[in-house]
C-alpha cells in the first residue's frame, strides 16, 4: 500500500544593543572594581516539592574586562560551559567556548579600532559602520550562504537606534525581529514568523536592570536588591511556567568580590527573601545539587539520539513528483512504504524493517527528475517525529502515519526554538530548533535528564 500525506511545512550570547560582544564589567551591569561575581539561581520544582538550584554563574574580571565566565545549568538537562576571553592591548581577540559536548573559538578581526568580522568554525559575521562610526549592518553566513541580515538605523545617539534582523531559510525570508533601543536598553521588540507575531516591551530601574517585561497580554515583574555600588546581590525574576502557562518566580543570590578583597552579598539560598515573594509556598526546602551526567554518559546519550546512520535506501523523483524507492538489495519497495512530505522534504517509513529514511529538498529543483539519490536513515529514540503545517498546526508522525494531534501540546522553553511536548497533559518529550527544520525527532525528557 502506497500512501502520501501532503503537508505544507515551513520550517552562545545574544545582544540587544549595537555591541558585538559582551566583555566589559559594565556590559553585565557590574561596577568597574568588581573582580569576581558569583550567582546562583533557584526556582520551586513541583515534582520535587522543594526549591531547586537551576543555574550557577561565575564571572571573573580584571581591570574592567571579563576574562572568564563559568556556567552550570540544570533545567532540562545538565550542562557545563566555560567562556575564556582573550585580549591584545585591550581589544577582544577571541572567546573560547568549552562545554562537555565540545569546544570552539569565536575570533574577532579589528579594523580602525572596531570589530569588522567575527567567525567560528560554523559561522561568519561581517560588520559595517556609517560615517559617524555607528554600526550600520551585520551579515551572517553559514558555509558561504547568507542566513541572517541585520540593519541598524535611526540613530539619535550612539546608544539609541532601531535594529532589524531578517533570518533566512532555503534562501527565503523566515523570521523578522524588530527592536527599539534607547540609551543602550531594549525598549520594545516584535518577532514575526510565518506562524505568529510576538510583541514584547521592557522597563528598567536606575541601575539599568529590567523591572517589567510585557509579552502580548502578560506582564512579568522583577525586583532587585543591590550593594552600595549598584551590583545585584538578590533578585526575584518572574518567568512563564513551562507546564501551567502561569508566572513562576526565579530567585538569584550573588556574592560580589572587589579589587580590594572585600565582598558583599552571599550566593546561598535565602529563605527569608524567597518568602517575601512566595509567601504560600508548599515547602521552603531546597536542593542544591545538580546530579549531572558524566561527560562520557552525556556524549554517548547525545550520540545515540543524533546518530544518522548511512542509509542504503535510494529514491527517484518522477515527473508528477511521485517517487520510486529501492532498498539495500536494489529491490523496488515503493508499494511497501508509507510517506509523509513537507514543503521541501520527504520522510519514508519502511513497514517491513520499521525504518524511517529522509531525503531533504526532494520537492525542490536541486533534486532532478529521473535520478537516484541516497536517503538518510533517521534514528529516533521514541520512534516519533514532528512537523509543522502552514496553518499553523502541529503534527506528530509515527511509523509513517499521523497520530491524533489532540493528544499533544507544545510548551515553550527558555530557548526560543526548543519546546516541551505534552502527551495527554503530561510532559513527555522535547523537540529542538522547531522553526529551522522540517522533520525532526522527539527526544524523551526522562532520557535527557538521566
Amino acid at each position: 500500500m502506497k500512501k502520501i500525506i501532503t503537508l505544507i511545512a515551513v520550517l552562545v550570547i545574544n545582544f540587544t544593543n549595537a555591541q558585538i560582544a559582551k566583555y566589559k564589567a559594565s556590559d553585565f551591569n557590574l561596577s568597574a572594581d568588581v573582580t569576581k561575581y558569583e550567582e546562583k539561581e533557584f526556582y520551586f520544582d513541583f515534582g520535587l516539592n522543594k526549591y531547586k538550584l537551576s543555574n550557577t554563574r561565575t564571572i571573573y574580571i580584571e581591570k574592567g574586562l571579563v576574562t572568564k565566565i563559568e556556567n552550570l545549568s540544570n533545567y532540562f538537562m545538565y550542562m557545563e560551559a566555560t567562556n575564556t576571553f582573550n585580549y591584545t592591548n585591550g581589544l577582544l581577540q577571541s572567546i573560547h567556548i568549552k562545554t562537555q559536548l565540545g569546544e570552539f573559538t569565536e575570533n574577532f578581526v579589528h579594523k580602525n579600532g572596531k570589530i569588522a568580522e567575527k567567525r567560528d568554525a560554523a559561522k561568519k559575521s561581517v560588520f559595517e559602520y556609517d560615517a559617524k562610526g555607528n554600526l550600520s549592518k551585520e551579515t551572517v553566513y553559514e558555509k558561504d550562504a547568507m542566513v541572517e541580515k541585520i540593519t541598524y538605523a535611526n540613530y539619535n545617539s550612539p546608544n539609541s537606534y532601531t535594529k532589524k534582523s531578517i533570518k533566512y531559510a532555503n534562501n527565503e525570508e523566515d523570521q523578522v525581529n524588530e527592536q527599539i533601543i534607547k540609551n543602550g536598553l531594549l525598549i520594545s521588540e516584535k518577532n514575526t514568523t510565518k506562524y505568529s507575531t510576538l510583541t514584547e516591551t521592557y522597563q528598567y530601574d536606575k541601575n539599568r536592570n529590567k523591572t517589567q517585561y510585557t509579552r502580548d497580554d502578560k506582564v512579568f515583574k522583577n525586583c532587585y536588591e543591590y550593594d552600595s555600588k549598584g551590583n545585584i546581590v538578590r533578585s526575584q525574576i518572574q518567568q512563564l511556567d513551562f507546564d501551567t502557562d502561569d508566572k513562576v518566580n526565579y530567585f538569584t543570590f550573588a556574592k560580589v568580590t572587589y579589587s580590594n578583597g572585600k565582598t558583599a552579598g552571599k550566593a546561598d539560598f535565602d529563605v527569608n527573601y524567597v518568602k517575601k515573594y512566595d509567601s504560600n509556598s508548599a515547602s521552603y526546602d531546597v536542593s542544591t545539587s545538580f546530579h549531572g551526567a558524566s561527560d562520557e554518559e552525556l556524549n554517548k546519550a547525545l550520540a545515540d539520539l543524533q546518530a544518522l546512520l548511512k542509509s542504503t535506501y535510494k529514491i527517484k523523483k518522477n515527473q508528477d513528483n511521485s517517487f520510486t524507492i529501492k532498498d539495500s538489495k536494489e529491490e523496488e519497495i515503493t508499494n511497501s512504504v508509507d510517506a509523509v512530505r513537507s514543503k521541501n522534504d520527504i520522510l519514508v517509513y519502511d513497514i517491513l524493517y520499521k525504518k524511517s529514511v529522509l531525503l531533504k529538498n526532494f520537492f525542490n529543483d536541486e533534486v532532478r527528475v529521473g535520478e537516484w539519490y541516497e536517503m538518510e536513515e533517521l534514528s529516533s529514540p521514541t520512534g516519533m517525529y514532528w512537523i509543522f503545517s502552514e496553518a499553523p498546526e502541529f503534527f506528530v508522525i509515527q511509523n509513517g502515519v499521523i497520530l491524533d494531534s489532540s493528544l499533544y501540546k507544545l510548551v515553550k522553553t527558555k530557548k526560543d526554538d526548543d519546546f516541551i511536548v505534552q502527551e495527554a497533559g503530561i510532559d513527555k518529550y522535547i523537540i529542538r530548533d522547531l522553526n529551522s527544520k522540517g522533520f525532526e525527532t522527539f527526544y524523551p525528557l526522562e532520557f535527557l535528564n538521566n
